[in-house]
């Protein structure tokens, strides 16, 4: 009963890619003030050099990936909004 009711529901929500460039963008901006924070948080009160540079490798890349891939959705998605 609860399956079948979920799967004749439709939701869509119009959205368009100028709105998601702009979501992207803020969470861009967003991502770079905590980074900014957390590696002088890291720098100053860390235990060792070594910690600060693999903290500081693993949260860059991870960053990274995650931030790569809204990129490449929101691509994506402007060009199968056209």
């Amino acid at each position: 009963m609860g399956l079948t009711l979920f799967s004749k529901m439709s939701i869509h929500i119009p959205l368009s890619p100028s709105v998601l460039f702009v979501i992207l963008a803020i969470f861009v901006a967003v991502w770079a003030i905590f980074t900014l924070i957390i590696r002088y948080h890291w720098k100053n009160f860390g235990t060792s050099e070594i910690d600060f540079v693999g903290m500081n490798l693993l949260y860059l890349i991870g960053s990274v990936v995650l931030v790569a891939g809204m990129a490449i959705s929101a691509f994506l998605y402007s060009f199968s909004a056209m």
